[in-house]
């Protein structure tokens, strides 16, 4: 379906840049995020004497949770950003200039966005409470 409603060249450059810099964005946000809650962790890994592989199994938990925490964010700064970038190298006037609607070429941004949003959905409503409760009972496991 998505192959069949961005079939065109222009949609095809804007969904590329769009999915690159939507990855970029994600992984520097969810890297930062992780990074966060292991410097958190480990302070009191340190004072309970506990092992670092406690760590890393509270930490996958968390993954679920800190995704949907990173996911809105990225896409707005993915989306801000790759109509930005357009901007500045006139790719949007030129696009403008041969007919082409700023709503049209908003179309795959809003095709993976929404699809990015169904997927934060369950995760948010199926993974999240489960992993959030594991993640919990291992922080108070040697308390």
């Amino acid at each position: 379906m998505l192959g069949a409603l961005v079939s065109t060249s222009p949609d095809r450059h804007i969904l590329e840049r769009y999915v690159m810099i939507l990855l970029g964005c994600f992984a520097s946000c969810f890297t930062l995020l992780l990074g966060y809650e292991f410097i958190q962790l480990l302070e009191d890994l340190i004072q309970r004497g506990q092992p670092v592989s406690l760590a890393i199994h509270y930490l996958f938990c968390r993954v679920p949770w800190i995704v949907s925490q990173v996911l809105p964010m990225s896409c707005l700064v993915a989306c801000l950003l790759t109509f930005g970038v357009m901007s500045k190298f006139n790719e949007l006037t030129a696009a403008k200039a041969s007919g082409t609607s700023v709503y049209r070429l908003a179309i795959p941004v809003l095709l993976v966005t929404f699809s990015v949003s169904a997927f934060g959905y369950v995760n948010y409503d199926y993974l999240v409470p489960y992993t959030n409760q594991r993640a919990q009972q291992l922080k108070d496991t040697n308390h």
